[in-house]
């Protein structure tokens, strides 16, 4: 193989790995828990647009929801009276 054919198929490579990190941290936006944390339709399309280097990474997402671990709490304090 021409060290051409593989600096291009190297660049492809990291097109494609870049590529999915996009993607994948695109992903993880739009699976938020918190709706307002979730990005609009527009805003999606600019960010697979943009560059990976523009993009942040989204906030941790909450497994149960704030009010319900309050609650939980408060029950579960309840249950030690």
């Amino acid at each position: 193989m021409s060290k051409s054919i593989r600096m291009r198929q190297s660049l492809m490579e990291e097109e494609e790995e870049e590529m999915e990190k996009k993607m994948t941290m695109i992903g993880l936006w739009c699976i938020q828990t918190s709706p307002i944390d979730r990005p609009t339709m527009s805003r999606v399309l600019e960010m697979l647009e943009g560059s990976i280097h523009s993009l942040q990474m989204p906030p941790r997402p909450l497994l149960v929801a704030p009010n319900m671990a309050t609650q939980q709490s408060t029950s579960e304090s309840l249950s030690y009276i």
